[in-house]
């Protein structure tokens, strides 16, 4: 599983307000409820779960 605060990578929005969003230990499919979009040092968005 994954931890609060783990960022990902969101690779695909689906129906309804879900991500698939790969983590470090596998990839997700997540509500969007419980995502935010974060800004990394390099100027890029990942997700945060």
């Amino acid at each position: 599983m994954i931890k609060l605060g783990e960022e990902g990578v969101a690779l695909d929005r689906y129906p309804g307000g879900y991500w698939g969003v790969r983590f470090a230990n596998g990839n997700f499919l997540m509500d969007s409820q419980y995502l935010e979009a974060v800004t990394t040092a390099e100027g890029t968005e990942e997700v945060e779960g």
